[in-house]
């Protein structure tokens, strides 16, 4: 098995188990354990998870979801936490929420961030913590936070989507 690219590796273990791979389902160590692959193989690491779920935002992203559906459905999905709904919560957020105002990626990723890590009993300092660094993080890898900015300095939303699902996954 060696010989499996990584994108070969995935397509093979979704149509082993019959299901859609998501990563954060399974770890490196568990496909590892579980012998399908060799161990000594480079071909799985935690990194290829967080790579693997940055191309399903991106999937989602080119088949029709808006920038900030893309982030938040494919964050919550492969952290198992799905309420059916997430598509409707971030509905309005794409293109800067259509004005050109804070980018949807962004705002996806916000809306994650609150639903990972907020809890009724915190007062949202962890919450708070993780969106100012996530925020921080965004603004000096795509060079601001406004979509129309964004958007000037001709980066695609596509990467955009992918950057914020990266640095959320990786928290």
């Amino acid at each position: 098995m060696n010989d499996l690219t990584r994108k070969e590796f995935l397509s093979f273990l979704a149509i082993a188990t019959g299901s859609l791979f998501l990563p954060g389902t399974l770890t490196a160590e568990e496909v590892l354990n579980a012998g399908l692959v060799d161990k000594s193989s480079e071909a799985l690491d935690d990194e290829l998870l967080s790579v693997d779920i940055v191309e399903y935002a991106r999937q989602q992203f080119d088949g029709g979801s808006n920038c900030a559906e893309a982030v938040l459905f494919s964050i919550t999905k492969s952290k198992n936490v799905d309420c059916g709904c997430m598509r409707h919560i971030a509905a309005g957020r794409g293109g800067g929420m259509g004005v050109g105002e804070a980018c949807g990626a962004l705002s996806g990723g916000v809306l994650a961030i609150g639903l990972l890590y907020g809890d009724d009993q915190s007062d949202d300092m962890i919450v708070n913590k993780k969106t100012k660094a996530f925020a921080k993080n965004f603004e000096k890898r795509n060079g601001g936070l406004r979509c129309s900015d964004i958007k000037q300095g001709r980066k695609s939303c596509r990467k955009m989507v992918g950057n914020a699902v990266r640095f959320i996954d990786n928290q």
